[in-house]
């Protein structure tokens, strides 16, 4: 077995959503040690101002750093609509962020639904898609967990979303309930950002560290 790369990942959500993405990487990825930061007290983040979310970003990704991170995701599908580019632009560290892959669902001609928090459906016009804010959905789940299965989805989705051939799920929380999204659109294929930003940051270490150590590096993916 290939050894592990010394690098270590932070990985900030407003709580315990970012624990899907986490759950990608640790299959995925050959980093050697993880850094989890959940923001419990301010969480959710969904109905949050822009200006404030920016702040808790910025927060989020200066502790991470303190406490040894090379690089920073925010596994917050709200936090990386609304907040990472101005973090990234002031940050020595890569910063990679959780995003909707509403666009592509929508090219591939499939009959696309996008489900996010307030905030981050306000970042989603012109995608295409049918676009659904669900302001309670990931209060509930932070409730709950870890006991997940008592969240009851479909409480909260809108009578009026119908047949959908793609269901985007636009935080980083609805992944913890991914069953469930899929037991209420069975025709559906059910999407998240998650394995997105797995791809790009794998894509990135292979770029930096494969130079060092004399591989045909991969096209580094933008961060963010």
């Amino acid at each position: 077995m290939a050894a592990k790369r010394e690098i270590t990942i932070g990985f900030f959500d407003s709580g315990t959503g970012g624990l899907s993405v986490l759950a990608e990487f640790l299959k995925h990825s050959d980093f050697a040690r993880a850094i989890y930061l959940g923001d419990n007290e301010n969480a959710p983040y969904g109905n949050r101002s822009r200006r404030e979310l920016v702040s808790l970003a910025r927060a989020g990704a200066e502790r991470l750093a303190a406490a040894g991170a090379d690089i920073v995701v925010f596994a917050c599908g709200t936090i990386s609509t609304n907040a990472l580019e101005a973090v990234k632009t002031a940050s020595d560290l890569p910063v990679f962020g959780v995003f909707p892959p509403a666009e592509r669902c929508v090219l591939s001609g499939k009959r696309t639904a996008v489900f996010a928090t307030p905030r981050t459906v306000q970042r989603l016009s012109g995608t295409g898609a049918d676009v659904f804010a669900l302001p309670d959905l990931a209060g509930e789940i932070e409730r709950c967990a870890p006991h997940v299965e008592k969240v009851c989805v479909k409480k909260h989705l809108p009578q009026t979303a119908g047949d959908y051939g793609a269901v985007v799920l636009g935080c980083t929380h609805y992944a913890l309930v991914a069953e469930q999204f899929a037991e209420i659109f069975p025709r559906a294929e059910i999407v998240w950002g998650g394995q997105d930003t797995l791809r790009a940051v794998n894509s990135f270490l292979n770029g930096v560290y494969g130079k060092k150590e004399g591989k045909d590096p991969l096209c580094g993916a933008d961060y963010g």
